[in-house]
């Protein structure tokens, strides 16, 4: 009997709690018939499928010539030892006994220990084994070929060891089995120990109600938190950093050398340190009273309850389960900025009561907040030219409600002030210069991802209502492709859970004002959901690497492609118009440079099914001018059309308006962009904002391309929304341009 993920066995048990003693005994008698029928001499296994709603019925799998994986289990309920009798089958010998002379005795299960990250979707990690531990005696029995300096690599099975317990029944055994996982200890690669851990303590495993699509349906419970990093873990971080900062002991101590955070006639100050785990936010931690067990553990005490570690390195390990947190400078010089992909953004992770001032984040509480925005990060104020007229005529006085075209031209409320059009002044006063260059389009159509992209990572509920008068403002503003929503299944991406009520109030926009309004769908039920409320345009998200696959899509590339071939199928049969996204084109979090071979066959699947365009996206945003033009050039040579293709750019090391720059040279004329610079990835942490829309339109306008966009409209729906929104607005344009005397 087991319990498997994505086709692979993690968990094994004998004998089997579905059958009983009649059919275990005529499946074994069809065993040994399949392998005289054959006339097979030696050790080997036959597999067999048995339904879960009828046990009494079994169905013939297939037939190794081989011991399997799962062998313990089988030796330690027969008390034979299959591997040596194996050998000396292999060897001539003649077995000593018969069939009817093995009888099975207790119980046995069988855990897997892989190298993978559940918190990142089971993707294979790979390290350097700095702390091993593994359980053996009173009835447990760990396989394993580790020790402490193996290296782990991503080449092979990802099956790092198998941790066998064995009792005189099935409750004894699988208690066993549970502790034993707490106790294995391997820091310096990431696996699965404290996930299996959790799954053998779950209520369905326990009362042995199991079957093969079990783990799959209970994943979200399951994983439920494992991205997460308990605080205790980031104290006991601190306290091993605070250790390694005291002074040796013996002789006269200067007071100053103690990292006590003492301080002449005042309170002590908190030690902090900045930390980061793997896929999280920095955070500022402060130091935690610790008291070291021994050399290799860890332990602080947090609200009167005691945390022991095992610590290897920058590694901690608890109960199965590693956190590798490893020191963050805050501030690095800028080569280390541009090998970091998450950039310089950080969190604040204080104490219960404690307080930040200055903009930065205030704490009340236990709770941790991001480091919010303080204006012009330079702190000066910008000056802007006289006006030459304050008050101009005909400026349309608009209304507070629904603004279709024509409509609020020159105002957006916000609050209780009011940013007009006329408050703009740099556009009045002929700026940017128009100086065209050669060679780029005469034209750029902007793909608006502001309401759906800029949105979904906003952990705060947008009302829908908010939602719809920005798709509206962002029409207004002379945008005709917006993409609204998403018909992603609403746990994945709970912001957008509203995509049902929201589309029915913006989709007049594509009827009367001619304004395209494409949704996200990932798959055929999407369709259906975005068909059923009349959406014409809809967008599929590929992946050009398999972590990221995995990660966003929980599939491999060629799964989720064979996945997009029905909608592409039936989105084109109803004359809907397709576009894919194409993530990590230029680079990935986890696997590093992608090669350019690697984009161009997932575009080439794309564009063969169907699609009528494809947007090349740089979600980290990694990619550099030569990069773009050389992506492009090779797509073109396998015969992708530069018409077909968008570019989707994020400005982390500032490179987005550059990259797209580079794109426009080589012919491209869709560019996307999020109004207010709006947006990231929620399933790729160091994916910050999107191009600025309005940092777009000003490049764009300098260079005399025409977009059609009102800059000083579309700055005064950014400056709205980030007023709903509570924080300013990332945009240099929109910061330049509302910026108030």
């Amino acid at each position: 009997m087991l319990l498997q993920r994505r086709h692979q066995k993690i968990i094994e048990e004998a004998p089997s709690v579905l059958l009983d003693a009649g059919t275990r005994a005529a499946m074994g008698e069809a065993a040994v018939q399949a392998a005289r029928s054959c006339g097979y001499e030696g050790a080997g296994t036959v597999e067999f499928i048995v339904p879960g709603s009828d046990p009494s019925s079994y169905y013939f799998m297939e037939m190794n010539t081989r011991l399997q994986v799962e062998h313990p289990v089988t030796e330690l309920i027969t008390g034979l030892d299959l591997v040596e009798w194996q050998l000396r089958v292999a060897a001539g010998e003649r077995l000593p006994y018969g069939q009817e002379d093995i009888t099975l005795t207790g119980h046995a299960v069988e855990a897997r220990i892989c190298a993978e990250d559940p918190a990142r979707g089971f993707l294979p990690s790979g390290g350097t084994v700095l702390a091993l531990h593994e359980p053996q005696g009173d009835g447990v029995r760990t396989d394993s070929g580790l020790s402490e300096g193996t290296e782990v690599g991503s080449l092979y099975d990802p099956m790092l060891s198998k941790v066998i317990a064995y009792g005189p029944d099935r409750a004894t055994a699988l208690r066993k089995l549970r502790a034993a996982l707490a106790e294995t200890v391997t820091l310096g690669v990431q696996t699965n120990a404290g996930f299996l851990r959790r799954l053998l303590a779950h209520p369905a495993v326990v009362a042995g109600d199991l079957d093969t699509g079990l783990v799959e349906r209970e994943a979200e419970e399951l994983l439920a938190g494992s991205g997460d990093v308990p605080e205790e873990v980031y104290d006991a971080a601190a306290a091993v950093r605070l250790s390694s900062l005291a002074p040796a002991e013996g002789g006269w101590t200067d007071p100053f050398s103690v990292p006590s955070g003492w301080r002449l006639g005042s309170e002590p100050a908190p030690v902090v340190f900045h930390l980061r785990a793997p896929g999280l936010e920095p955070v500022a931690h402060r130091s935690a009273r610790h008291e070291h067990r021994h050399p290799g553990r860890v332990s602080v005490t947090l609200d009167g309850v005691r945390h022991t570690f095992h610590r290897a390195g920058d590694w901690l390990g608890r109960e199965g389960d590693a956190w590798h947190v490893r020191d963050h400078d805050p501030w690095p010089p800028p080569s280390a900025a541009r090998r970091t992909p998450g950039g310089l953004a950080h969190r604040t992770h204080a104490r219960h009561g404690d307080r930040r001032e200055g903009g930065r984040g205030r704490r009340s509480g236990r709770g941790t907040e991001p480091v919010g925005g303080r204006g012009d990060e330079d702190g000066a104020r910008h000056l802007r030219p006289a006006r030459r007229d304050r008050q101009r005529a005909g400026r349309h006085s608009g209304h507070h409600g629904r603004h279709g075209p024509g409509a609020g031209r020159d105002h957006a409320v916000r609050g209780d002030d009011t940013v007009r059009g006329d408050d703009m002044s740099t556009p009045e006063l002929g700026l940017p210069m128009v100086v065209p260059a050669p060679d780029l389009p005469a034209r750029v159509r902007i793909y608006e991802v502001g309401a759906r992209d800029g949105l979904q990572n906003e952990k705060a509920t947008v009302p829908t209502e908010v939602k719809a008068e920005f798709v509206r403002r962002l029409a207004d503003s002379g945008l005709t492709t917006i993409e609204a929503t998403s018909f992603v299944h609403p746990k994945w991406v709970p912001q957008l859970a509203d995509a049902e009520q929201l589309f029915p109030l913006v989709s007049d926009l594509g009827r009367s004002s001619g304004v395209h309004l494409p949704v996200l769908v990932p798959n055929e039920r999407g369709l259906d959901r975005a068909l059923a409320l009349g959406a014409r345009h809809v967008a599929l998200f590929a992946s050009a690497t398999e972590s990221f696959a995995k990660a966003n899509l929980n599939r491999t590339v060629d799964e989720s492609l064979a996945m997009f071939e029905p909608v592409v199928s039936r989105a084109k049969a109803d004359k809907v118009h397709v576009r894919s996204y194409i993530s990590m084109c230029f680079g990935d979090p986890w696997e590093g440079p992608v090669p350019i071979h690697q984009v161009v066959r997932v575009c080439k699947a794309l564009m063969d099914m169907g699609c009528d365009e494809l947007s090349l996206g740089d979600t980290i945003g990694v990619a550099t001018p030569g990069h773009v033009q050389t992506l492009l050039a090779e797509l073109n040579e396998e015969g992708v059309p530069t018409s077909a293709l968008g570019v989707h750019f994020h400005d982390t090391y500032g490179q987005a308006l550059t990259n797209t720059l580079a794109a426009l040279q080589h012919g491209v004329t869709t560019v996307d962009a999020s109004a207010g610079g709006l947006g990231g990835c929620p399933y790729a942490k160091s994916a910050t904002g999107n191009l600025a829309t309005e940092d777009l339109v000003w490049m764009l306008q300098g260079l005399g391309i025409d977009t059609g966009v009102d800059l000083a409209r579309l700055t005064a729906t950014s400056v709205w929304m980030a007023e709903r929104l509570g924080r300013p607005s990332p945009s240099r344009t929109v910061k330049a341009l509302s910026h108030k005397e």
